[in-house]
């Protein structure tokens, strides 16, 4: 094979012959054969876009992610000739985001997708087959996120379309999101007919999932209307047919189901040997589809326990398998808490950091932007490939240009030698961008060429230096708000925001202060061997109350001064607090001063809050927020870290 339209071709023929594992092995030879950037956007388009498909396919949906998400940069830059090319490849990231449970993101494409279609609404044909795709996609998601009345709304759109259909693939598909529309709202009897439906569609197509995917749905059916005898009976069936079509996925879906079952009907012998045997296919699946298979289970199973009044636990072997794959992963030594916000934050890293994707990290200030990027980073596939971070508003706009792009040294005066950027230097690795909302719009222009092109160009420099840098940014503000505003580019703002993870401040994780503070006792204070330091009621309580408006860092800040001036710490007393937290400002006016507090402690405290306030003003926008109080970005940065504000 002597070009790559020789292998886009064979990956073709084995597209159209179910045979997704010799498509893989095409497309990645391909990869490796060639270089991409210099093929023909219909080669690197259909190169990237089938092997999204043969991954996706195989089950393998963070290579997926990646394949569909270059192709998705490749269409971007012929978006006006090619709109159809983008709608397709978002809706496609949408439906792969859905299947490993992660439905916010999956959203975000679709209603990404949404945008492009209704920009470019002439260009297609009515009842277009790809825009009731993404319909059905954007009624799953709000299905899967308890929304059912904008559910409700997009049905009631596809009813519309459903004269006019006649792709079979499209009606199976309808009839399933249909039939989980009518289970949201309770209306068993319709649901069952859109289940059935589903069954003689898939069966005339041969689809060896959506039987069994539709089946599964009946017997759930069956158990929220009390009829435990049938939808055991219906689930050993699914199971014996998940089994002989080899559909893995499916029969540990169904065993876990069953095995809830046998616990409502007191049967916990056959739920333990059913657990066994499932075991060591539990131990290969994606872990992503794990989690959040254990998540809707353990919905489902208390609202059953509601129904059948058992009092039995969430069976062993789920609890087993999530511990096992916690005790072995990173969680166990950098995760301190055990909010929900944070959980479903890891949940989340565990499903983004093997794909190369960027990733927009939302965040206030002292929130943990930094150590969540490190942590993406060392359970990516890059973990052991350089990591480097910048905060982009922390320097004046040609210092920035220069660290982040670099120079060649005639550009510079008295330069002796060329300055590699740190988008260079992260090359293979990964990089932070912090606070990217403050990029200056010439960087910006500047940036998104990197991100489109994957090269990098020096100033002075006379040619483009390829990269291969993983992108991670992070911003305490709003981007959305700012593109409307004109201070951010949309088209940057597109590119930044392929996954979004919005981190939860310290105030709306209260329950993990006290696990915080273990953990900066244990890192700033070196006790003896009697006893672990513990915390007074009464320091508690104040510690609980407080608002913590810098977050982590202001609470790590708080800890590390307690540790520092009481060498012999045993016991964390109220006394020991700062006047800051001991005595939280009220909704307005100077700090409350209290007894004995020096002129110092008043000045600092009058300074945090006179900036705290500046910043939400602003929401968070550092130059507004500087405007303000007559400083310049930089002096403002300063002093809010010597406040423990950033």
């Amino acid at each position: 094979m002597e070009t790559i339209s020789d292998y886009i071709g064979l990956m073709t023929a084995a597209i159209n012959d179910g045979k997704y594992s010799e498509v893989k092995h095409y497309g990645e030879s391909a990869l490796k054969k060639f270089d991409i950037t210099a093929c023909s956007y219909r080669d690197s388009y259909s190169l990237y876009m089938q092997l999204g498909m043969a991954y996706n396919e195989l089950w393998e949906y963070s290579r997926a992610l990646d394949a569909y998400y270059k192709a998705y940069l490749v269409a971007c830059k012929y978006i006006n000739e090619h709109p159809r090319h983008v709608i397709s490849i978002l809706v496609k990231l949408g439906y792969n985001f859905v299947t490993i449970g992660n439905h916010r993101q999956g959203l975000l494409q679709f209603q990404k997708a949404e945008h492009h279609y209704q920009a470019h609404q002439k260009k297609f044909p009515a009842n277009d087959v790809l825009y009731i795709h993404l319909l059905i996609g954007l009624a799953y998601c709000y299905v899967c996120m308890d929304e059912p009345g904008k559910a409700g709304k997009i049905m009631a759109t596809l009813d519309a379309f459903l004269p006019s259909l006649t792709n079979k693939y499209l009606l199976l598909d309808y009839h399933h999101i249909k039939g989980e529309y009518l289970i949201s709202i309770k209306e068993y009897n319709q649901a069952r007919h859109s289940f059935a439906e589903s069954i003689k569609i898939s069966a005339k197509v041969k689809s060896p999932r959506g039987g069994p995917e539709a089946r599964i749905h009946l017997a759930i059916i069956d158990l929220l209307e009390g009829r435990l005898p049938d939808a055991i009976h219906n689930l050993r069936s699914i199971l014996k047919i998940s089994r002989q079509l080899k559909l893995n996925y499916h029969i540990c879906e169904t065993a876990l189901l069953l095995s809830k079952c046998y616990l409502l009907n007191n049967e916990t012998e056959k739920s333990a040997v059913l657990e066994e045997r499932i075991k060591p296919l539990l131990n290969k699946l994606d872990i992503s589809w794990f989690y959040e298979r254990i998540r809707e289970f353990d919905k489902l199973y208390k609202q059953l326990q509601q129904i059948y009044k058992s009092p039995q636990s969430i069976p062993d072997l789920l609890i087993k398998t999530v511990n096992k794959y916690y005790n072995g992963s990173l969680y166990k030594d950098i995760v301190v808490g055990k909010s929900l916000a944070m959980q479903e934050v890891f949940q989340q890293i565990s499903k983004i950091a093997p794909t190369d994707l960027p990733v927009l990290i939302y965040g206030g200030t002292g929130m943990g932007k930094g150590f969540i990027s490190r942590f993406i980073c060392q359970s990516s596939a890059r973990a052991d490939k350089i990591y480097l971070a910048i905060n982009c508003g922390g320097m004046p706009e040609a210092f920035l240009e220069k660290e982040l792009f670099g120079y060649a040294k005639d550009s510079v005066r008295g330069a002796d030698e060329d300055k590699k950027g740190y988008i260079e230097l992260a090359s293979d690795g990964t990089f932070l961008m912090d606070e990217i909302g403050c990029l200056p719009p010439k960087l910006q222009q500047k940036l998104l060429n990197v991100l489109e092109s994957k090269q990098v160009w020096p100033a002075g420099a006379k040619k483009s230096v390829p990269v291969n840098t993983r992108f991670l940014f992070a911003t305490s503000q709003d981007l959305e708000q700012l593109a409307k505003q004109g201070f951010f580019r949309e088209d940057l703002l597109y590119r930044l925001s392929a996954i979004v993870m919005t981190l939860p401040s310290l105030r709306e994780r209260r329950e993990d202060i006290p696990f915080l503070i273990k953990h900066f006792v244990g890192k700033y204070h070196k006790p003896g061997p009697e006893k672990e330091v513990e915390i007074s009621p009464s320091a508690l309580k104040m510690l609980l109350n407080y608002p913590w408006p810098g977050n982590i860092l202001e609470l790590e800040n708080e800890i590390r001064r307690i540790c520092i001036f009481n060498g012999d710490l045993r016991v964390i007393t109220g006394e020991m607090l700062s006047e800051t937290v001991r005595q939280p400002r009220p909704a307005a006016g100077l700090p409350v001063s209290g007894n004995g507090s020096t002129f110092r402690e008043l000045k600092l405290a009058f300074e945090k809050d006179v900036i705290t306030r500046a910043l939400e003003k602003h929401n968070g926008h550092i130059s507004r927020a500087a405007g303000q109080l007559g400083l310049n970005r930089v002096s403002l940065y300063k002093k809010m870290k010597q406040l423990g504000l950033k």
